[in-house]
């Protein structure tokens, strides 16, 4: 039969317990180990954690040069389309304006008396401007009565009055549209 072999045992059992560092040095050998055991594994773990958000960040910053080459590419694309779309905002502006503008000339046209004539028409944000010419006192007092009577139209004033030689009246007039628009009809 062989021999037992020993092991060479540095710290004596019988001493070690007795004393405060033999009981620390007793724990140390036992709790110690899963201690370093657990500490190199959290260790190896944040290593093993920093290679994968290593990756993670490369391949987003790849993806941000790609997107970056994108919206460069597509730049000049959204230059033009902002570009169209502010010019289809004036055109439907100019469109609605140009409506106003006519809805008004009708009405006043429904309510201007025989004997008065328009020589200018001007309506800017729904404020009319009218010159006129009137052959008696009788038809610019009745396109006055008119305009005042109308829901249409507020702030109405009578400008400059002028009678000439030939008895016809020349008058300004200013007033403010208050009909419908389509922006109120959409």
């Amino acid at each position: 039969m062989s021999a037992k072999r020993k092991g060479i045992n540095l710290v004596p059992e019988g001493r070690r317990n007795t004393t405060s560092w033999g009981s620390f040095f007793d724990w140390l050998l036992s709790a110690g180990r899963y201690i370093i055991i657990f500490t190199e594994l959290i260790v190896i773990t944040a290593f093993v954690i920093r290679f994968k958000l290593d990756f993670d960040l490369t391949k987003l910053y790849e993806e941000i040069e790609i997107k970056k080459e994108t919206v460069v590419a597509q730049k000049s694309f959204e230059e033009e389309f902002r570009f169209i779309q502010e010019n289809l905002l004036t055109i439907k502006e100019l469109g609605q304006k140009r409506h106003t503008n006519q809805l008004a000339l009708e009405k006043i046209q429904r309510i201007v008396p025989q004997t008065v004539t328009l020589t200018s028409f001007s309506c800017s944000d729904n404020k009319i401007s009218i010159e006129a010419k009137a052959y008696s006192g009788s038809g610019l007092a009745t396109f006055a009565y008119q305009l005042t009577h109308s829901p249409e139209f507020s702030d109405i004033s009578i400008g400059k009055l002028q009678r000439s030689q030939n008895s016809e009246i020349s008058f300004s007039l200013k007033a403010t549209w208050e009909g419908e628009t389509d922006v109120e009809k959409s």
